[in-house]
């Protein structure tokens, strides 16, 4: 995660290091050049200042991009708040730490959820999703579920001598 984020960040510092200073070796005014290079700072501090403000907010998941399929993802936790939002937390795989995402209020999402949370608790399985940024969901199908109870492993039949 932290490699990530300080890919997030020196990836347009470097962008901006280059334009500032291709307008400080410019054959420009001296003013110009240092009002590149305050600029450059100024441009560093506020993209800081931006990722780590946006840390701490849930990811729309309308903007979710690197996601290729939710259903492998585990709802950990949600929070329903009415008329605004539903805030999930969703694990990737057992190894990864959750993500804070944030859906659009729905009526029908809310329930679905609720439902899907009480069926998992009854059979010891966890919620999952299906993808709600595609659209492509068939006739009737719910965007959450309950994991499937697992079928126990065939018993093998002792061999009669």
């Amino acid at each position: 995660m932290t490699s990530d984020l300080s890919l997030a960040f020196l990836a347009p510092v470097m962008l901006g290091a280059l334009l500032a200073s291709l307008a400080i070796w410019s054959r420009r005014a001296m003013r110009v050049r240092l009002l590149a290079l305050a600029a450059m700072v100024g441009f560093t501090a506020s993209l800081y200042v931006a990722l780590t403000d946006m840390l701490s907010r849930p990811k729309p998941i309308a903007l979710e991009w690197s996601m290729p399929d939710p259903e492998k993802s585990a709802i950990v936790a949600s929070q329903l708040r009415e008329g605004e939002a539903i805030f999930l937390w969703l694990m990737r795989d057992a190894d990864s730490a959750p993500q804070a995402y944030r859906l659009p209020w729905s009526e029908e999402l809310a329930r679905q959820l609720h439902e899907s949370q009480r069926e998992a608790s009854q059979t010891g399985t966890a919620v999952r999703m299906n993808d709600p940024r595609d659209g492509n969901l068939a006739e009737g199908e719910r965007v959450f579920y309950a994991e499937p109870h697992q079928s126990l492993p065939a018993k093998q039949q002792a061999a009669v001598e």
